[in-house]
């Protein structure tokens, strides 16, 4: 199998994960987690934000989906998000900054395909985000 971009070990990782209050080294977590379905998810202290990783093979995970949702009552909204998305911006101004999206759903979700990873903006009734993802795909 190819070497995956994003794999948990990845010190380019570390900087990413401490910045929500997560450990630079997920791997102990991601242990401590696992029940065996390949599929782990991590929720971060500050803030909204869940990473969730994917078993590579018996010794190795890669980061697939980090995904941020607005204020959940308990934690403060994240401001700092990738790429320059905003909880804050209505669709409006969310497609001024990205462009068309490419896949548009019923259901209120536009997304947006940048090379090997892909940017999900989830709207509310109110036309604001409802949640931030970024994925990245392997082929």
């Amino acid at each position: 199998m190819a070497r995956r971009s994003g794999r948990a070990d990845d010190p380019r990782l570390g900087p990413l994960l401490a910045q929500y209050g997560l450990p630079a080294d997920p791997m102990p977590l991601i242990r401590a987690e696992d029940i065996g379905e390949g599929d782990v998810v991590l929720s971060a202290s500050v803030g909204s934000v869940r990473f969730r990783f994917h078993r590579e093979n018996e010794t190795s995970w890669f980061l697939h989906e980090i995904g941020f949702a607005a204020r959940d009552g308990q934690r403060p909204d994240v401001t700092n998000l990738p790429l320059g998305a905003s909880l804050e911006e209505a669709r409006a101004e969310c497609r001024a900054r990205f462009g068309e999206p490419t896949r548009t759903t019923r259901i209120g979700i536009d997304v947006w395909r940048f090379g090997r990873m892909a940017m999900s903006i989830s709207y509310g009734k109110n036309d604001r985000p409802r949640a931030v993802r970024y994925m990245q795909f392997f082929v």
